[in-house]
């Protein structure tokens, strides 16, 4: 099982080197660069769906956000470019699988079960919760809201 939660507040991936076809524009190149980095540290089967700036050219100094979509749900990258074509990759949220976060949940709360959604990946950021249902020992249910807070998972009940 792979760590719960996959944290990206201090997701550092430098040594990524810039190189790609001679026809390929800069910002492209980065793009794929920053996409490749995000597949790799999140164990994404497929490259995100990813948007940064189209002047972005990979140099020393250089920082930007671009936008990550990962199974619809929107994720912000903030890249800063400590050398020329190399990088830092920070963001603030997590991307567990649903059954990664059931399980979370679960132990964190003490519930019997706990249910967040049928989407492979969920994307939890401080702005973007998620909500999951968790049963109780006596059988009782509630909802509880999954956010992203001081860099970890915060938990808060929705219903009575």
């Amino acid at each position: 099982m792979r760590h719960v939660p996959r944290s990206l507040a201090a997701v550092v991936l430098a040594g990524l080197a810039i190189a790609g076809a001679a026809c390929s524009s800069p910002s492209k190149q980065v793009t794929t660069k920053i996409q490749q980095a995000l597949q790799s540290s999140l164990h994404l089967p497929d490259k995100p769906t990813t948007v940064c700036p189209s002047g972005a050219h990979g140099l020393k100094g250089e920082t930007f956000t671009c936008t990550v979509t990962i199974d619809g749900q929107k994720l912000d990258a903030h890249v800063d470019f400590t050398r020329n074509n190399n990088f830092d990759l920070t963001y603030d949220g997590t991307v567990p699988t649903a059954k990664e976060l059931e399980a979370k949940v679960k132990s964190d709360i003490t519930a019997t079960s706990v249910d967040c959604g049928r989407t492979p990946l969920l994307v939890i950021t401080p702005t973007h919760p998620v909500v999951c249902t968790a049963t109780g020992g006596q059988g009782v249910t509630r909802k509880i809201q999954v956010g992203y807070k001081d860099n970890k998972l915060d938990y808060t009940p929705i219903d009575g």
